[in-house]
């Protein structure tokens, strides 16, 4: 064991890989249907040419991108497609959430690896694990 909540870690014995390749479509449906949304809103409503709706129409998306890896992973512990397959994401130092500084510097490393496996691999330092386990941890190191 490398580190809290790896492979392999007692602390957190549930199989998690599935459930992170789930949430990873899960959330990569939502952001797509999102952005579908907004596009068909933008050429019906305010039409190709209207410059200032489309500036608006990339802002919300921008906006909803924070929110879903930045600020949800640091309120709630994770994405939504996360937390709908139970997961939650920690920091391997101490299982807390993570704070968006936290998150901020994971997702500031570029690499190909963020596409396949997530957040968790480009940051050593956070993880994710399931939420009945990490109850499971803190029950037992009470």
């Amino acid at each position: 064991m490398d580190y809290l909540g790896a492979e392999g870690d007692s602390r957190f014995p549930s199989p998690r890989r599935l459930r992170s390749v789930i949430a990873t479509l899960v959330d990569l449906a939502l952001f797509a249907a999102l952005t579908i949304s907004v596009i068909m809103l933008q050429m019906f409503v305010f039409g190709l040419q209207n410059s200032p709706a489309m500036l608006v129409v990339y802002a919300c998306l921008l906006v909803a991108a924070f929110i879903q890896y930045f600020l949800l992973p640091a309120w709630a512990g994770g994405t939504v497609g996360q937390l709908i397959c139970g997961l939650t994401l920690v920091r391997c130092r101490d299982a807390a959430r993570p704070r968006i500084r936290d998150i901020t510097r994971a997702m500031g490393k570029s690499s190909a690896r963020l596409r396949v496996r997530g957040i968790h691999a480009l940051a050593p330092h956070l993880v994710v694990v399931r939420r009945c386990d990490l109850a499971r941890a803190a029950v037992l190191t009470r």
